[in-house]
């Protein structure tokens, strides 16, 4: 099945078990073989930063592929680093439009949106999207994961939770919502900095 790491392994073990240790937490995770298997150690990427002091402020969007279907992300640069993960039919500039519009329904719309410069982020049908909602558009690298890192951090980090569960990608996007930030308190987890549930 696979752990999500040191930290947040050892953050859901003590909350079920808080003698365990993380030496006892370090070494099964070093031994587990889907975990060796899945994700080989990341790359920190030093240069520049994409985040701004409020929530929702800016949200950064780019698409995604994931046991053949793909997926439009889209992540708060904010202090929360919410992310929402919607299936896409096909990679259209139309379905994309129609799919984040669905989201800013429901949430709002930021005050600006960072893409990359995929064809279907500058298509006419999202500068007119983006004009009907007053969204100001960052364009970044295409295909560079150092061109939107928060992005691709976010869905590095949910292809591995799904691989190692198991599971879909929306219960992945779930455990990435609801898993602490700094692996040890609650109110960290993006969905808890933005909902304030905890």
């Amino acid at each position: 099945m696979g752990h999500p790491g040191v930290k947040r392994t050892l953050y859901f073990v003590r909350r079920r078990d808080p003698t365990v240790s993380k030496r006892c937490v370090s070494e099964v995770v070093s031994k587990c073989e889907t975990c060796r298997s899945i994700d080989p150690a990341p790359t920190k990427w030093r240069q520049g930063n994409l985040e701004v002091d409020r929530t929702w402020q800016r949200v950064s969007c780019d698409v995604t592929h994931f046991r053949g279907e793909l997926f439009l992300t889209m992540i708060d640069c904010g202090p929360s680093r919410f992310a929402i993960w919607r299936a896409l039919r096909s990679h259209s500039a139309k379905d994309i439009v129609d799919r984040m519009e669905a989201v800013f329904f429901e949430r709002g719309a930021p005050e600006e949106v960072l893409a990359d410069n995929d064809t279907a982020f500058r298509s006419q049908a999202f500068a007119d999207m983006a004009a009907r909602w007053g969204l100001r558009i960052r364009f970044r690298c295409a295909y560079a994961p150092s061109g939107n890192g928060i992005a691709e951090r976010c869905h590095r980090t949910v292809k591995v939770i799904a691989s190692r569960k198991n599971c879909s990608v929306m219960e992945a996007v779930y455990l990435y919502n609801v898993t602490p930030r700094d692996d040890s308190s609650a109110a960290t987890a993006p969905a808890n900095a933005l909902y304030r549930y905890q």
